[in-house]
C-alpha cells in the first residue's frame, strides 16, 4: 500500500483567498472556517492514488465495496471518477451501509448499524461467492469505535468462504483511537491528520459543511451556532 502523507507533525492552515488554482471556497463557508487543512486538489491527487492502490490489489480477486454514509458519500463519488478517467480494471459498485456514532462532534459510544442494510451486503456476499474481500469505506477513522462494530458484522456475514475485511479511509485520526481499536485492518490511507475537529468533503457537523469542497476547521463561531 501506498505512503500516506502525515500532518501530525507539520501542518498549514490556509485562508480562502490563498486557493490559488483551486476550487474557491462556498461564499456560505468564508465566515464559518478557520482555515482550510486539504484544499480540494490535494484531496484528489490522493484519491488518484488509492484508486490505483484499489486496482492494484483488486483487479483479479472478487472485492465487495461498502461504503458508510452519509459522510463518506463524496469520498465514494471521487474514487468512482477517478478510476472511470484513470481507466483501472477494478469492478467498483460499492453498497451502502449507515453505521452511526456520533452527534456533532461527540461521541454517544453506542454504534447503531442499519440492519436492513446489512441484510442487502449479505445477500450480496451469498449470491457471489467468488467474493474474497470487502473493502470498507470511511471518511474518517478516529477513536474507531464505529469501525470495530462495523469490521465485527461484516466479517461474520459469511464463513464459508470467509471474507477478508479491510478499511479504505481518507482521513484517519489514531491521536483519538481506542486501545482496543489498535489492530482495525486500516489498509488505504488518504491522510494521517493530527486531532483536529475537521469539515468538509463529507465530513459534517449537524449536517453543515458536508458540501464543502476543501476538508477545513469550523471556528468557534460556527461550532456554537450549529450545535
Amino acid at each position: 500500500m501506498g505512503h500516506a502523507p502525515d500532518l501530525r507533525e507539520s501542518y498549514t492552515l490556509l485562508s480562502p483567498d490563498q486557493l490559488h488554482g483551486d476550487r474557491p471556497l462556498q461564499h456560505a463557508y468564508v465566515r464559518e472556517v478557520e482555515g482550510i487543512l486539504l484544499p480540494y486538489r490535494r484531496i484528489r491527487s490522493r484519491i488518484d492514488a488509492i484508486s490505483c492502490e484499489l486496482a492494484s490489489s483488486f483487479s483479479r480477486n472478487a472485492a465487495l465495496f461498502v461504503y458508510l454514509r452519509e459522510g463518506s458519500r463524496r469520498f465514494v463519488q471521487e474514487i468512482a471518477e477517478s478510476i472511470e478517467s484513470q481507466g483501472l480494471s477494478v469492478r467498483f459498485t460499492p453498497l451502502p451501509l449507515t453505521a452511526k456514532s456520533y452527534h456533532g462532534n461527540t461521541s454517544t459510544g453506542k454504534v447503531v448499524i442499519d440492519e436492513t442494510e446489512l441484510a442487502a451486503i449479505r445477500n450480496r456476499l451469498n449470491e457471489d461467492r467468488e467474493i474474497t474481500d470487502v473493502v470498507l469505506i470511511e471518511d474518517i477513522v478516529d477513536t474507531g469505535l464505529t469501525m470495530m462494530r462495523t469490521v465485527h458484522d461484516i466479517g461474520g456475514l459469511r464463513k464459508d468462504p470467509a471474507v477478508n475485511v479491510s478499511i479504505c479511509t481518507l482521513l484517519d485520526k489514531p491521536g483519538r483511537r481506542l486501545d482496543t481499536a489498535r489492530d482495525l485492518p486500516i489498509c488505504y490511507v488518504g491522510f494521517v491528520i493530527p486531532d483536529l475537529f475537521v469539515i468538509g468533503f463529507g465530513l459534517d457537523y449537524n449536517e453543515r459543511f458536508r458540501d464543502m469542497d476543501h476538508i477545513g476547521i469550523p471556528t468557534k463561531e460556527a461550532i456554537g451556532r450549529y450545535a
